[in-house]
């Protein structure tokens, strides 16, 4: 399965590079360099109050995209030196000296358009109108109606008609004999999404996702674990009533994925994932005004879904102004709500606070700075973000 992807990996990258070299094309870039200073941690385990401070570590982000008429390519590739030591050993007081630095996260796509009406992706997800939200600043991943792992093709009939496939190859290949779990193994199909969204005048944006139509055991590399993956579905609408006022509705129902929350979340307690969520987005903006609104809803509260909701609400809010053209000012406040149920515990309420501000310089350049602090019970942790981010 490895060398298949690779080998998918180095075709598609090398017929991009040949397609774009012979044409137009527009070239972005950012590399941001960033650390939370210091991580402090403090929490109750078996009756007793405990606390712990860590440097947070520093990281590197790079990001760049190639656009032409024919030919999209992206990369991002981020690297983190932090300790060895995590929050846990931390707050127990296990000595774990020592730094790592690592590739902590990657990603890449490459999109060809032989034609104007359809696009050929490898990596590309495309997220139907209506599934992003604001605060939480990413898309329900149950919108997407191609794919982030594998091939994918997106045909466009008319110009605001866009209707997408996607096909993940990750679990072929597998050596059965490798597996201890052989009656599992002969469950693995492929991975197949379909969807499909439309624009109508810009007003009313709609949208829909079928994901895993082939219903199967996923083989999860990193955790070399099968998680069952059954038939998801998620339906989406976007309103644009007025100049400025974005409005996301939605819906999922087997979204594996969920929304993890939280501004810090050292211990990963806070996310909310479920069998049936809805959603809700809105921003704003008005010259130097930007607000934005969201929140996740999960139908069920008994926790009888793959993947148990550890919350059952997330709201988030969020308000940014420009002081001048190169100074902003932002506050976000996030809560996640658990609700009481037969067969899990309620969790405490979360809420997090992060008051933030950002000046660019000489066009390029921007630094930024930030406190970040978060509750839940006997739970709370805090941290100060900081970050230079050049782009051009």
């Amino acid at each position: 399965m490895k060398i298949l992807n690779k080998v998918l990996t180095l075709t598609a990258l090398t017929v991009g590079m040949a397609a774009v070299s012979a044409q137009d094309y527009e070239l972005t870039f950012s590399n941001k360099t960033s650390t939370n200073i210091v991580d402090y941690t403090k929490t109750k385990t078996e009756g007793a109050s405990k606390s712990a401070s860590k440097f947070s570590g520093i990281s590197n982000k790079a990001e760049a995209e190639l656009l032409s008429e024919r030919v999209d390519i992206g990369a991002m590739a981020e690297f983190t030196f932090s300790p060895v030591q995590t929050t846990e050993e931390a707050l127990s007081e296990t000595d774990h000296d020592g730094f790592s630095f690592e590739l902590s996260d990657y990603d890449y796509y490459i999109e060809f358009r032989p034609i104007h009406q359809i696009t050929l992706g490898y990596r590309s997800a495309v997220y139907a109108w209506g599934s992003y939200l604001p605060v939480w600043d990413d898309n329900l991943a149950g919108a997407n109606f191609t794919t982030s792992e594998g091939l994918s093709v997106v045909v466009r009939p008319i110009d605001d008609l866009r209707i997408g496939a996607g096909f993940e190859p990750s679990t072929f290949g597998l050596d059965k004999k490798q597996n201890e779990d052989e009656e599992k193994v002969e469950k693995l199909k492929p991975i197949i999404n379909l969807g499909a969204d439309y624009n109508f005048q810009n007003l009313v944006k709609a949208g829909f996702a079928l994901r895993n139509v082939a219903g199967s055991w996923n083989y999860n590399e990193e955790d070399d674990d099968f998680e069952e993956r059954k038939l998801g579905f998620g339906a989406f609408v976007e309103a644009d009533p007025i100049e400025g006022l974005v409005l996301n509705l939605g819906f999922a129902h087997n979204d594996y994925d969920g929304i993890g929350f939280a501004l810090i979340d050292n211990l990963d307690l806070f996310s909310l994932q479920g069998e049936n969520i809805a959603t809700l987005g809105a921003s704003f903006e008005q010259g130097p005004l930007t607000l934005a609104l969201d929140t996740a809803f999960n139908f069920k509260a008994d926790g009888e879904t793959d993947g148990d909701a550890f919350y059952d609400t997330y709201i988030g809010a969020s308000v940014g102004f420009n002081v001048t053209e190169d100074i902003n000012v932002s506050l976000t406040g996030i809560f996640g709500i658990d609700r009481d149920s037969a067969n899990t515990d309620k969790a405490d309420t979360y809420i997090g606070v992060n008051p933030s501000a950002s000046f660019t310089f000489a066009e390029h350049h921007e630094v930024g700075v930030g406190f970040q602090f978060e509750k839940a019970g006997d739970y709370s942790a805090f941290n100060f973000p900081i970050y230079y981010k050049y782009s051009f």
